[in-house]
């Protein structure tokens, strides 16, 4: 039987009151061969000695310490390190289950980079499951990369766009060169895209595998300011720039279009949406700016008429303001609005509008 080892990869900054219990989850892992990379990214409280004990605890435990510098630069002196068949990231102040590596390795196969294992929310660091992210439908399928298809179902069936939990192949990682960028917030978000671009397959399982905490307020994604928005900006220029301008990938050029307008909604949901109204006004130029710098054709890419129409009519309105646009991101989102207008355009042309409904049009538009 294949007993390859797996490089679990953990970044540790002033988590002392969760670190301990985090690794003591990876001692406790069913499958025994393992490293543990534990990166100490320059922290301030005990940290350092707890994870220090660990180290010297158990031999698969290997301590590294730096000054800080960040989760990206954490993670890549992390991968350099490793000397794992398989790379497997783990947040400092999450858990993992006792089979999380038989599970995974199990779903392993030749057509396949990626196993993406599913994870469960807890409000604080526990096993107790208040519920789960998204995670796909069709567990056991190996989805294959044809044409960069991977892309289109990352939209039209989401599934969290997170380092963790997820068992890569090292081959695959070093075949593209694949690091976190360094100085930006979400470069989860853009580890995601090029991960998904590169694969040939991606598979699922079907068990929680990963406690992710959602009570530690000290997270990046529970405090939002204008390095979140700027972040998400910088990862649709990079895109654009590397790929979808990117001779290399042509051919791709439709998926990428079309991958680049969900992060355009995604930032102004996900981030402007989020912002005081202070900051929305430092935020606006920045967002139009780089809207208009990275700006694409129609994507002709596959996606159900829904998506493509909103992704289509979304050229017609991205280099509007922010807040135009967020109410027709809003006005199209709202089904019952949808169901009544199936042939509504974007400026509107409908047959049959009542007075509410041509209100509502001259709101949004």
């Amino acid at each position: 039987m294949s007993t390859p080892l797996v490089s679990i990869i953990v970044p540790c900054y002033n988590v002392e009151p969760f670190v301990s219990k985090t690794l003591q989850s990876v001692f406790l892992q069913e499958y025994p061969h393992w490293e543990c990379i534990i990166i100490n990214d320059g922290s301030q409280d005990n940290t350092a000695s707890i994870c220090k004990e660990w180290a010297e605890k158990d031999h698969r435990y290997t301590y590294y310490s730096q000054e800080n510098q960040g989760l990206s630069v954490a993670r890549n002196k992390g991968l350099e390190l490793a000397n794992g068949e398989y790379i497997y990231f783990l947040d400092s102040d999450d858990l993992i289950a006792d089979n999380t590596l038989n599970n995974l390795l199990e779903l392993t196969t030749e057509d396949t980079d990626i196993v993406y294992g599913k994870c469960a929310i807890t409000e604080g660091q526990s096993t107790l499951i208040k519920d789960y992210l998204p995670h796909t439908p069709k567990p056991f399928t190996v989805f294959k990369n044809e044409s960069r298809t991977l892309l289109s179902k990352a939209i039209e069936e989401p599934f969290i766009c997170v380092a963790w939990n997820r068992l890569l192949k090292k081959d695959f990682i070093d075949a593209h060169k694949l690091t976190f960028k360094k100085g930006i917030y979400h470069e989860d978000e853009l580890w995601f895209f090029e991960t998904l671009f590169h694969t040939k397959g991606i598979i699922f399982n079907n068990r929680p595998t990963y406690f992710y905490n959602v009570a530690n307020t000290n997270s990046i994604t529970n405090n939002f300011n204008i390095k979140n928005l700027e972040s998400y900006l910088f990862i649709i220029e990079f895109i654009y720039s590397n790929y979808y301008k990117n001779e290399e990938y042509k051919a791709d050029k439709n998926m990428v279009s079309m991958y680049i307008t969900y992060l355009k909604m995604l930032t102004l949901r996900h981030c402007y949406e989020k912002l005081d109204a202070k900051t929305k006004e430092q935020a606006t130029p920045l967002i139009k700016r780089t809207f208009k710098n990275t700006f694409t054709t129609r994507s002709t890419a596959i996606l159900s008429k829904g998506e493509e129409r909103m992704h289509y009519h979304f050229k017609l309105v991205e280099l509007f303001n922010p807040e135009d646009i967020l109410k027709y991101l809003t006005f199209y989102r709202s089904k019952k609005i949808k169901n009544r207008l199936k042939r509504l355009t974007i400026l509107g042309r409908a047959k049959r509008l009542n007075t509410k409904e041509k209100r509502t049009i001259k709101k949004v538009f």
